[in-house]
C-alpha cells in the first residue's frame, strides 16, 4: 500500500508542480531556492558533508580530485542542491505537534563522479529517519542528474523532531526542494467549495473565497488570488492546488437583468399638458421622488421623476427627464429677396426640440440655395407646427464674350449665344434675340442688359472660301527637255509633290505629279501622269536582195504605238518572201512618220552536200564529216547532237570538220543529227538540217 500511496502522490506533484513550488512549507527557505546560483545550506539545517552545491548558472564545485560525469541539470524549482555521499546526511530540526500527520516531499536525483580511474554512478536511493528509524526509501532512481520528485506523511512522535536525509551507502545524491506541510495530503486531497449556484440582482456583485490557506489558486480566467468578484452573469471555477494534492470547484451565477418596468425616455411637456409615468409591477412596492407609493405618477411640470420599485428579490430604479416644450413658431424674414452676383444663401429655421421639413424633402434647420424660386419650411413638435415660405431671386451683373475673332468656311455657319437667365438683348442690327446665326463676313455685337446692369461684346467673321485644284487629265511633251505644268489652284497655298510651292511645276521627266491646295477651310489634292515622246521615226533600211525561198524580216522599229504596213497589218515587223516595195506608217502621241524599201528576189542559192554517212576508222576513206559546197561562207555554225538530243560537236569553221570522236573518245556507232546556219557571200543567211550514220 506504501507504493501505491507514493505513485499517487508522484503524480500530484508532477501535475501541481506549475501551480505552486510549496505553499504553506513549514521549513524555512527549505527548496534551496537561489536564482542567483550562489551556495547555500538552508537556515535550520546541519550537514556532515562538505556542500557541493551544483550552480545551474555557474561551475560544478567538487572536493579537488574528483570530477563530476555527465551534465548536472537544475531542479524543478530553479535553485541549488545539497549534495550527498555514503554517510553524509542532512537534517533539519522541527517543533511540531505530537500525534499530528505531517507530509513531506522533496526532489533528488543520482550523482556520478571519478576519481583515481574510479567511476561512482550507483543507482541511487534516499532514506528519511527520525531517531534512527527509518520512515520512508525513495524509489530507486537509475539515471544521472535526472530529478524525481516523491512525497510520504508520518505522524510526529514527539513535539520536537528531527528529519535526517541520508543516500543508500557509497552512492552519490544530490537533494532538494524539500517541503513540509501539516496534514495528510496524500490521502485527504484538497475540498474547494464556493457555495450554490445563484442569482443576483441588477447591480449586485459576488465575492467568490476559496477560504483555504496556504494553496496556489487558478481561475477560470487565469488570476492567482483567493478571492474573486463577480459582476457578471456566467459560469467561474478555481482549481487549489497545494505540495501534494489539488482541488475544484464551480459555480453558476445568473443575473436578473430585465427591469420589469420602463418609465420610457426623457420627455416634452406642452403647456397645459400632463403625463402619467407607470411602474406597475406584480407583487412591488413603489416609493417616487416626492415619497408617494402609488404604482403611477402624474407629472404636470418640467422636472427630474424618479421610482424605486421593490419585488421580494430586488430593488429597482429609473429616472426620466421632463422638460417644458412650447408650440413652435417660424419666420423666414422678408417675403422676398433679390441678389446679384451672390452664390448663395442660407436660410435658417433653428429652433430647440423641433423637427424640419423643407419644400424639397430636406430635414435640417438650415438650406442653402443657389437658385431662384419658393422655399418653404413647416417646422413641427408634440405641441403643434408652424410654416413660412420666401422668394428667392439670384442674378449676375450681366458679362458676356462671344469669342475671339474668327473665320467661316464657305458653306458653313456660326451660331453665337448670349443667353444669361432673365436679361434683355440687342444686337448690332437691332435684333434681340438671345442667338444670331452669322453665315456672311462682318462685324457682329450683342449688348446684354438685366436688373444688375449691362454688358456689351463684340467679334469679327471673316468667310473663307474653300481650296480647289485642276491638273487637268495626263498628259504626253514631245521633243523637249522639259515641260510646264500649270496647277490651276485657287483659294489656297500650294504645295506639289516634290516640295515646291509655284504655281506651276517644270517636269523633266515621265512620272506621276500630285498637288495639295490648303487653307483653314481644308485642303484638296490632284495627280496627273506626264509621260515624255518623241515624233516616231520610220526607217527600214537600204533596199535589200533575198534569195529565193527565204524571207527577210522588216523592222519598222519601237518608238511608235501604232504601225499600218501597205498590206494593213499592224505589227511592228513584217516578214518578206518575195521581192516589191514595202512601206511603213508609224504613229504615236508626238507625232507621224513612214518610210518605204525595194526588195529584190534572186537566185542567189548556194549549193550543199553532206554525206549521210560516214566512218572515222583511220582508213583513209570518209574519215571525216566531209561539207562539200560551192560558195563561201561569212559566217558558218556547224552543231552535232546525239539521239538523245545531247550537243556532241560544235564548229564555226568550215574547215573544222567532225572526226567521229566525243570529247576524244571514239563516238558510239548510230544516227547522229546535224544543224548548219551559215551566212554566202551576197549575205543570205541559209541553214541546213539532216542526219548521218557513223560506220566504223
Amino acid at each position: 500500500m506504501k507504493t501505491n500511496l507514493i505513485l499517487l502522490f508522484l503524480f500530484f506533484c508532477s501535475s501541481l508542480h506549475l501551480l505552486a513550488q510549496c505553499p504553506g512549507n513549514l521549513i524555512t527557505n527549505g527548496s534551496f531556492d537561489s536564482m542567483e546560483g550562489e551556495a547555500i545550506t538552508a537556515p535550520g539545517w546541519s550537514a556532515n558533508s562538505t556542500p557541493d552545491i551544483n550552480d545551474p548558472f555557474g561551475p560544478l564545485n567538487t572536493t579537488p580530485g574528483y570530477n563530476w560525469t555527465g551534465t548536472p541539470e537544475a531542479s524543478e524549482d530553479g535553485g541549488t542542491w545539497q549534495n550527498m555521499y555514503g554517510v553524509e546526511s542532512v537534517s533539519q530540526t522541527l517543533n511540531l505537534v505530537a500525534g499530528e500527520t505531517y507530509t513531506v516531499s522533496f526532489e533528488y536525483a543520482s550523482m556520478g563522479i571519478e576519481a583515481t580511474g574510479l567511476l561512482f554512478d550507483d543507482p541511487t536511493q534516499v532514506q528519511v529517519s527520525i531517531a534512527n528509524n527509518v520512515i520512508y526509501t525513495s524509489p530507486l532512481d537509475n539515471t544521472l542528474f535526472t530529478w524525481e520528485k516523491v512525497c510520504f506523511s508520518f505522524v510526529a512522535p514527539n513535539n520536537v523532531v528531527t528529519l535526517q536525509f541520508q543516500p543508500l551507502p557509497m552512492t552519490y545524491v544530490g537533494i532538494d526542494g524539500i517541503c513540509l506541510l501539516q496534514g495528510d495530503f496524500i490521502s485527504q486531497g484538497l475540498e474547494v467549495d464556493l457555495g450554490n449556484d445563484t442569482t443576483l440582482c441588477a447591480g449586485q456583485t459576488l465575492s467568490l473565497d476559496v477560504g483555504i490557506p496556504g494553496g496556489s489558486y487558478v481561475w477560470q480566467d487565469d488570476s492567482t488570488e483567493p478571492t474573486f468578484t463577480v459582476t457578471e452573469a456566467g459560469t467561474y471555477y478555481v482549481t487549489v492546488g497545494s505540495s501534494c494534492t489539488s482541488g475544484v470547484d464551480t459555480i453558476v451565477v445568473d443575473y436578473n437583468e430585465t427591469i420589469p418596468f420602463d418609465l420610457g425616455e426623457d420627455a416634452f411637456l406642452c403647456e397645459g399638458a400632463s403625463l402619467v409615468l407607470d411602474a406597475s409591477t406584480p407583487n412591488s412596492t413603489y416609493l417616487w421622488q416626492d415619497g408617494s407609493m402609488l404604482p403611477t405618477f402624474t407629472v404636470e411640470m418640467p422636472g427630474t421623476y424618479w421610482v424605486e420599485v421593490s419585488d421580494p428579490f430586488c430593488t429597482y430604479s429609473d429616472t426620466i427627464e421632463v422638460f417644458e416644450l412650447n408650440q413652435p413658431m417660424i419666420d423666414l424674414g422678408e417675403e422676398e429677396l433679390f441678389f446679384c452676383d451672390e452664390a448663395s444663401y442660407t436660410l435658417d429655421a433653428t429652433q430647440n426640440n423641433v423637427e424640419y421639413v423643407w419644400q424639397d424633402g430636406t430635414m435640417l434647420p438650415t438650406l442653402e440655395v443657389d437658385q431662384s424660386g419658393t422655399y418653404a419650411v413647416t417646422v413641427s413638435n408634440a405641441c403643434g407646427e408652424a410654416n413660412d415660405e420666401i422668394d428667392i431671386t439670384f442674378a449676375a451683373t450681366p458679362t458676356v464674350d462671344l469669342g475671339a475673332d474668327t473665320i467661316l468656311c464657305e458653306g458653313t455657319s456660326l451660331s453665337l449665344n448670349a443667353t444669361q437667365g432673365d436679361a434683355t438683348y440687342l444686337w448690332q442690327d437691332g435684333f434681340m434675340g438671345t442667338t444670331y446665326d452669322i453665315s456672311q463676313s462682318g462685324l457682329y455685337a450683342v449688348t446684354i442688359t438685366n436688373a444688375c446692369g449691362e454688358a456689351t461684346d463684340e467679334i469679327e467673321v471673316e468667310v473663307v472660301l474653300n481650296p480647289t485644284v485642276d491638273l487637268g487629265g495626263d498628259q504626253v511633251y514631245c521633243d523637249q527637255d522639259s515641260f510646264l505644268l500649270p496647277a490651276n489652284a485657287q483659294n489656297g497655298s500650294i504645295l506639289w509633290s516634290d516640295g515646291s510651292d509655284k504655281a506651276t511645276l517644270v517636269v523633266r521627266e515621265s512620272g506621276a505629279y500630285g498637288i495639295t491646295v490648303s487653307n483653314e477651310c481644308g485642303e484638296v489634292s490632284d495627280m496627273v501622269m506626264i509621260t515624255s515622246g518623241t515624233s516616231p521615226q520610220a526607217d527600214l533600211g537600204p533596199d535589200q536582195v533575198i534569195c529565193e525561198g527565204n524571207s527577210l524580216i522588216l523592222d519598222a522599229g519601237s518608238a511608235a504605238d501604232t504601225y499600218i504596213w501597205q498590206d494593213g497589218s499592224d505589227l511592228q515587223t513584217l516578214e518578206v518572201f518575195r521581192g516589191g516595195s514595202y512601206q511603213v506608217i508609224v504613229q504615236n502621241d508626238c507625232g507621224t512618220d513612214t518610210d518605204e524599201v525595194e526588195i529584190t528576189l534572186d537566185d542567189c542559192k548556194c549549193d550543199i552536200y553532206i554525206p549521210n554517212a560516214f566512218s572515222p576508222n583511220d582508213d583513209g576513206f570518209n574519215d571525216r564529216l566531209n561539207i562539200f559546197r560551192n560558195c563561201v561562207f561569212q559566217a558558218y555554225q556547224m552543231q552535232i547532237f546525239d539521239r538523245w538530243g545531247n550537243l556532241v560537236f560544235e564548229s564555226d569553221n568550215p574547215d573544222n570538220e567532225w572526226d567521229g570522236s566525243i570529247n576524244g573518245e571514239d563516238a558510239t556507232i548510230g544516227v547522229y543529227v546535224y544543224w548548219l546556219t551559215f551566212t554566202n557571200e551576197l549575205g543570205i543567211d541559209d541553214q541546213r538540217r539532216g542526219s548521218v550514220h557513223l560506220l566504223r
